[in-house]
């Protein structure tokens, strides 16, 4: 065995069958190896890889104060990865893992991707983490206690994309307070959310949302009942500053900790404010990274019997205002219904999507393309956008008015699929949710369709339809009121997590409506 010392004291154990070219490569790279000797979480030097185009290469091993381990090393130690004890030359599967992810680019930014991969390779994947995401397994509701009865309060954490948003409700419904920070003045000159951008943002308004929201509901951390907070789907370093600060809060303050999925926060708003909308019931989905039909059977319970085959609705809101040279500062869907309300809905005869389509997908690629070409027709480009009020404005309306055709189309054969052929004659209710349901002319024309079926479309207030600590925290008292609660040690943010079954995409697990 040959050892060196190393930065602080520390000492690298190399195999014996290490040659002298390989010392001279390791001394030249000390530099770039004192940064593997202090993870932050433990004393264990994590270094993965080949040093030198592959001369040698250095095992992970325990390093404790600089003790000696050269002896112990063809005998085993304890695996930082894996936890078990086993021989040093003997790569185990959660290192093999790590090297995989480093390969692919795949560590985070935040340094607990180690510790995600040594989470996994010691309890498995979390349980309603599947790999894919798909069917009951991606979210499962089982109950780990009893379900929660009475008065109870929760704090709800949103940072899955641009939005920072924290709030105190009540099981009632009542919101006793919430503060947002909004991203939107910061990625409007770059013509969408910027990842980067995006986390800083998070990470210096987080502490501050979360104590207004305390401030404004007049409760202190020991007089919360439990912890929520969004875990996926969205942007992954977004996603783990959420994470992080309701993880602490949990810890530190011995709350209970629910783990949110973004989507049926959504889903789940109206009955904050409606609590006699009862499952089952339809949920049109709208947003802008999400365009969905799903049935909602319970808690944790969904069938998705349609989503987009390319953008989802508010991206093409989005894009298409960007190319109309729309001030998107104050969100791209806002600024163009605002300016379609002053146009003609009938002036350009844009194709309705898949019209033909039985199913209940949906695909707006194809009608921002043709918005693109509307533009350049009229004496525009991306660069130089239309100088002509009215030809804009007449864009923008038949733009809105094909798109929500396109929603009413899907949503009546989504309808018919529930009566005719699932046979639910008793549903009753058509929930309407994201941020694109804030949109006045897709609550009314949404309605009129639903009404036309005797079905009741409802809708969040419009101020909660976009991302928002609220629906967190109501999302976290339902699934308390089932008894599901989480232990944040065995959790990771889910960057991809779809929330339902799929009726109709091949690749889903097959399922039966209830």
């Amino acid at each position: 065995m040959v050892s060196l010392n190393g930065v602080g004291g520390r000492r690298w154990v190399l195999s014996p069958h290490i040659s002298m070219i390989s010392l001279f490569l390791l001394n030249s790279a000390r530099v770039n190896s004192a940064m593997h000797t202090t993870h932050p979480s433990s004393k264990l030097c994590r270094s993965i890889g080949w040093v030198g185009g592959g001369f040698f290469s250095y095992r992970h091993f325990t390093l404790r104060g600089g003790d000696d381990r050269a002896e112990q090393a063809s005998k085993g130690l304890q695996c930082p990865f894996c936890n078990k004890v086993h021989s040093l030359r003997d790569s185990c599967k959660a290192q093999r893992v790590a090297q995989t992810r480093a390969s692919q680019g795949r560590r985070t930014m935040d340094g607990w991707a180690l510790l995600s991969v040594m989470r996994e390779a010691k309890v498995g994947t979390p349980k309603g983490l599947s790999e894919y995401g798909w069917g009951s397994a991606a979210y499962d509701a089982q109950p780990t206690m009893e379900g929660w009865k009475g008065n109870f309060v929760v704090l709800g954490i949103e940072t899955s994309c641009d939005d920072t948003a924290a709030a105190v409700v009540e099981s009632s419904g009542n919101i006793l307070g919430e503060s947002k920070r909004s991203q939107d003045q910061i990625h409007a000159a770059w013509g969408g959310v910027v990842p980067g951008l995006a986390r800083d943002a998070h990470a210096s308004a987080i502490e501050e949302v979360v104590k207004e929201a305390l401030e404004k509901s007049n409760m202190s951390y020991d007089q919360l009942d439990a912890v929520a907070v969004t875990m996926g789907p969205g942007l992954e370093i977004c996603l783990r500053v959420g994470f992080h600060q309701a993880r602490d809060i949990a810890l530190n303050f011995s709350k209970p900790f629910v783990s949110i999925h973004h989507l049926e926060a959504h889903v789940l708003m109206v009955r904050q404010a409606d609590q006699s909308v009862q499952f089952p019931f339809l949920v049109l989905l709208v947003s802008g990274g999400h365009c969905q039909i799903l049935l909602a059977r319970g808690v944790g319970d969904y069938l998705l019997l349609g989503g987009t085959l390319d953008d989802s609705l508010g991206e093409a809101y989005d894009k298409s205002a960007r190319m109309l040279g729309l001030d998107v500062g104050g969100g791209g869907g806002a600024a163009l219904e605002a300016l379609a309300e002053q146009g003609n809905p009938k002036a350009i005869k844009f194709g309705v999507p898949m019209a033909k389509r039985k199913d209940c997908h949906f695909s707006f690629a194809g009608l921002k393309t043709a918005v693109r070409l509307a533009i350049q027709n009229a004496g525009g480009d991306l660069t130089n956008p239309l100088q002509d009020a009215q030809a804009a404005a007449d864009i923008a309306a038949s733009f809105q008015h094909v798109a929500i055709r396109h929603l009413e189309d899907r949503i009546t054969r989504a309808i018919r699929l529930c009566k005719e052929e699932m046979g639910l004659s008793d549903l009753r209710h058509l929930v309407v949710c994201g941020g694109v349901a804030a949109n006045k002319c897709v609550r009314s024309r949404i309605s009129d369709k639903a009404r036309s079926f005797n079905l009741t479309a409802v809708f969040p207030p419009a101020r909660l339809c976009t991302d928002n600590g609220v629906m967190v925290a109501w999302a976290a008292v339902e699934r308390l009121r089932m008894g599901v609660c989480e232990d944040p040690a065995e959790l990771e943010v889910r960057a991809r997590w779809p929330l339902g079954v799929s009726q109709t995409f091949p690749h889903a697990k097959p399922t039966s409506a209830k």
